[in-house]
């Protein structure tokens, strides 16, 4: 990437003066605005700390700044404010780089008019947004919102959002008229009221009128409840409104299905008989079969909950498959594991890896040794497998000094001149045992800085 190199500080000082700008803020619109000197810096301050003077020098040298004195009164200004038609702060900030505001209405009215009349920029502009205002009394106010035909909130937050919407009417209607609100169906004029509001049947007369709907599920009274065609005087939640009588979507709905917690199932015995006759092939399996609806009704969806302690091992037992879940497999002991493994002649971690997962391990024997006789004599994989191999973090070095006065004598003896050579070296028969090949590594906490070899 090519440097850039800027401009001295008197003559980019000078361009800054030309844009008559006044503040900070005006510069970081500026920088921002796509049409910045690349020569220019955005951040003078860093660039030219030794010249720096400020930023009243920066954009105003010899020039006086702003005195409250040659100010307009704020009501003058405000009156002159309010004839821009600005819309916002923003807006405000872009209009006071622009170079055609008046000397005598200031860049920042917020501070000079702070005490004296200052209510913010919405009552600064004239948009009355941020300001304290003055809204229409209620009744006047629903009156005329009713005249919008809005559909529902979300059209309200979107006709808000417009600025379409009177002054004098508030954009957070449910607070400011909280102590009088009885909901957006009444604001609006949609006559929708909201759930906590509604009058509800009593249970048993529209629990009669959800049994003649002839819904079958949870599934189906979702979908109805979401149709339209529910009347408002049946909740969409039963089991809230109806908590005392509630006794579960069967009775409500008519089917006469009970749930789970109420219902009678089998013997865990004659149950699995049942499900293994199935040749279901894993747990996957079972959850499609229990969703499908081909499930009886005394057989639970959760066996493991519902046979605790009553018969229930693990899922292999469940389906018939005979396959264990790790956590409950019985292992053989490490000693008569270590004997298998080794007869099977393989040669390294990655051949291991292979090998489990084959489908041809034992279930006596675990895919993870290292886990399972991590404090029952494990040391590593080259015990493991029989080949003798230690991974280097488990190998033990001589001392840092003793290895470097060994390897400064291997290095004259086999002319090893660099990081090169010592790889070479490294892979050959000639490297003691007791000399890692990546001293860098074994001995970074001991000597931070691995001095030449020769």
């Amino acid at each position: 990437m090519r440097k850039v190199v800027f401009q001295s500080f008197e003559e980019a000082r000078k361009f800054a003066q030309t844009l008559k700008i006044s503040n900070q803020t005006d510069w970081r619109i500026n920088v921002k605005s796509g049409k910045f000197p690349d020569d220019i810096p955005r951040d003078p301050p860093s660039v030219y700390k030794k010249d720096w003077k400020g930023w009243g020098d920066w954009l105003r040298a010899g020039k006086k700044p702003e005195r409250e004195s040659t100010f307009l009164t704020f009501e003058e200004a405000r009156e002159f404010s309010n004839l821009l038609n600005l819309k916002n702060n923003k807006e405000w900030r872009k209009y006071c780089s622009s170079g055609i505001k008046p000397e005598n209405i200031p860049s920042n009215p917020e501070s000079v008019y702070k005490t004296k009349g200052w209510k913010g920029f919405g009552d600064w502009l004239g948009t009355g947004i941020g300001s304290k205002l003055s809204f229409l009394p209620f009744e006047e106010s629903r009156k005329y919102v009713h005249t919008l035909q809005l559909s529902g909130k979300e059209e309200w937050v979107k006709y808000c959002k417009s600025n379409k919407r009177l002054l004098e009417i508030p954009a957070s209607p449910d607070r400011t008229f909280k102590k009088v609100w009885k909901g957006w169906g009444d604001w609006l004029g949609t006559g929708i009221i909201a759930n906590k509001n509604l009058e509800f049947l009593p249970f048993d007369e529209a629990r009669e009128f959800v049994h003649s709907l002839d819904l079958k599920n949870q599934k189906e009274w979702s979908q109805y409840v979401k149709s339209g065609n529910k009347p408002t005087n049946i909740p969409s939640t039963p089991t809230n409104t109806y908590k005392d009588q509630w006794k579960g979507l069967g009775d409500w709905l008519g089917t006469g299905r009970k749930a789970n917690k109420n219902l009678e199932f089998l013997p865990f015995d004659e149950a699995r008989e049942f499900v293994n006759s199935l040749k279901l092939k894993g747990q996957s399996d079972w959850n499609t079969f229990c969703k499908s609806g081909n499930k009886s009704d005394n057989i639970p969806t959760a066996p493991n909950s519902t046979y605790n302690k009553k018969g229930w091992t693990n899922w292999g037992d469940w389906l018939g498959t005979g396959i264990i879940a790790t956590k409950d497999r019985e292992y053989l002991p490490f000693n008569e594991a270590r004997e298998f493994v080794q007869g099977l002649k393989l040669k390294s971690d990655p051949e291991w890896r292979i090998y489990r997962k084959s489908g041809e391990l034992p279930p006596n024997i675990p895919s993870n040794p290292n886990r399972t006789y991590k404090n029952h004599g494990w040391k590593n994989m080259g015990d493991w497998l029989g080949t003798g191999i230690i991974a280097t973090k488990d190998r033990e070095y001589m001392k840092f000094d003793e290895a470097r006065q060994l390897v400064r004598e291997l290095a004259k003896k086999y002319k090893i001149k660099n990081l090169r050579d010592w790889i070479e070296f490294s892979k050959s028969e000639n490297r003691p045992k007791g000399i890692p090949s990546a001293p860098w590594w074994v001995y970074r906490k001991k000597h931070t800085k691995i001095k030449k070899l020769a």
